[in-house]
């Protein structure tokens, strides 16, 4: 079974555990369960298939069945329970943060999450494309932004990089990209590139005041469309992001950073809503 900090909802943890502990002991059920906890049976089997929460009050008691070895472990669950079951995203942003520091805090590997766990660092990483920069020198980078980092964020980026493999030293020793391929489990890079596109497009929106007109390209188009569309436009953006990455792949001297956004998102309900 794997461990608590690799979950993103409670509930897929108390079923890996539910199996698990039946396969391992006998008397392990869903009433041994509400014996222990005072949790309902049938309300329990509901929370483990997804379709009920645990109540706050019940948290405690159920923690006292999943056997945690570490502080930290016991805490992760507590914030995960009220980070599934909350629905206010500001709640939810601060709840995620405090989940990555349990979980680096308690030396779980770097994973391809992390990569999309915070804005700069994929740009970070163009950057090392663009300019040559030994590690010591690194920090230098922040200043080039337009929302300028910290010495800090720097180094937590390269950090990050480095451990991913997605940078590393080339042979006159300065830090370049690496590796292009980037996975992870659905969850964890759901939760990760959701934050990453919101950021890229409220960056997106500040650029139409700061970003002088001729350097950018900023569009809208609102249209009526019907169901059978949709999938044609996606493939058509497809399409376009290809022939971008073609052009960038041309580029042999590359001297900044763009972000390029592509929406496409209904402004009004369909017939069957």
């Amino acid at each position: 079974m794997n461990s608590v900090f690799t979950y993103t909802d409670y509930r897929d943890f108390l079923r890996d555990h539910f199996e698990k502990a039946k396969k391992e002991h006998s008397h392990y059920s869903l009433r041994y369960v509400s014996q222990k906890t005072g949790v309902d049976p049938s309300f329990y089997a509901k929370i483990l298939k997804r379709e009920k929460h645990l109540g706050d009050d019940s948290v405690e008691a159920v923690k006292s069945i999943l056997n945690f070895t570490h502080s930290n472990e016991a805490e992760y669950f507590t914030t995960l329970v009220h980070f599934t079951k909350t629905k206010n995203k500001k709640v939810r942003e601060r709840l995620l943060d405090h989940l990555l520091m349990l979980r680096e805090s308690t030396a779980h590997p770097i994973d391809d999450f992390y990569y999309f766990s915070k804005w700069y660092i994929i740009p970070v990483r163009e950057m090392l494309a663009v300019y040559n920069i030994r590690k010591e020198d690194v920090t230098h980078l922040g200043s080039r932004f337009l929302h300028p980092l910290s010495e800090e964020e720097v180094r937590e980026a390269v950090h990050i990089l480095e451990n991913l493999s997605m940078i590393g030293p080339d042979s006159s020793g300065y830090l370049k990209p690496r590796r292009d391929f980037v996975s992870t489990g659905d969850q964890w890079q759901s939760l990760g590139v959701r934050a990453f596109q919101k950021k890229m497009m409220a960056l997106g929106s500040e650029a139409l005041e700061s970003t002088p007109r001729e350097e950018r390209d900023i569009s809208t188009l609102t249209v009526s469309i019907d169901t059978e569309a949709l999938p044609r436009i996606k493939k058509r953006l497809s399409r376009a992001r290809k022939d971008i990455m073609h052009v960038v792949g041309e580029c042999e001297n590359p001297d900044r950073v763009y972000q390029i956004n592509m929406q496409v998102f209904p402004l009004t309900k369909g017939e069957d809503s």
